[in-house]
């Protein structure tokens, strides 16, 4: 279902607050950012309860938009976004603290200390109350002490294989480069071969470090980056002198790079 044009303006408010407070590069100017607040004002019955919750109330979203609560799929949008519009991702781009909404069960900036583990600790102990004759047993075998975020090691131009934990298809693996390490922030590329065109496809990905690594377990590290060297007169860092660009897959919606010679 596609969202609705207020849902839009909305998300669009929630990402220009990123670049502007956050990362000191807004895409919108003062008076496009005004416009869209005025209008979502306006049409404030029409949002959702989360929306809502998220922009505060129609006279705090009219005024400024510094209280706004953000998701990480706002933040790393806005980043896509930025880099869209102005060819670059923001050069400033720190990470922002999440912590969870049992609400809206979503991790959301500007929230109090609760963590997924302060829920689930309190819906045992709610559950106590309701079932007094039963008890909840706790203990045992501590889990084997692994490394949980294995992608802080890795660093730019590294490169790893990595399969999705609750995927029914465990044996199937995809190799994945580091192409930007801004902190917890990492961009990703997924090279996949396309068996009906016959030829690559390359998928491009803004990733929050901690959150990957809770949902992707590491198979092989095949390079750490960390003896990255670059023969580029210039000191420009990347794939040689290939001048790429990038478009969206009409398929799969995913971002595609193509170079001087063609789509890779």
């Amino acid at each position: 279902m596609l969202a609705s044009k207020v849902d839009h303006a909305a998300r669009l408010i929630l990402m220009s607050c990123y670049l502007y407070y956050y990362c000191d590069s807004p895409v919108l100017n003062d008076g496009d950012f005004d416009s869209l607040c005025l209008y979502v004002a306006e049409h404030w019955a029409e949002l959702t309860d989360l929306r809502k919750y998220q922009l505060g109330s129609p006279e705090q979203i009219k005024t400024s938009g510094f209280h706004v609560k953000l998701s990480s799929m706002a933040c790393e949008g806005s980043v896509s976004w930025h880099e869209a519009i102005k060819g670059f991702i923001p050069t400033n781009m720190p990470y922002v603290k999440m912590n969870y909404n049992k609400e809206h069960r979503l991790h959301l900036s500007g929230e109090n200390e609760m963590s997924i583990i302060d829920f689930e600790e309190e819906e045992n102990k709610r559950r106590m109350d309701e079932y007094p004759k039963l008890r909840l047993l706790q203990g045992g075998k501590e889990p084997p002490v692994v490394n949980d975020y294995w992608l802080k090691d890795i660093e730019e131009h590294g490169v790893f294989i990595a399969r999705l934990k609750k995927s029914p298809d465990k044996w199937i693996a995809s190799e994945y480069h580091v192409t930007v390490k801004m902190g917890d922030a990492y961009k990703l590329v997924l090279v996949q071969w396309d068996p009906e065109k016959n030829k690559e496809r390359i998928h491009y990905s803004w990733v929050c470090g901690p959150e990957f690594c809770k949902d992707w377990e590491c198979i092989e590290v095949l390079d750490d980056g960390k003896s990255y060297r670059t023969d580029n007169e210039d000191g420009l860092e990347g794939y040689g002198d290939v001048q790429t660009d990038s478009t969206l897959d009409q398929d799969t919606g995913q971002e595609v790079v193509r170079t001087e010679s063609g789509t890779e």
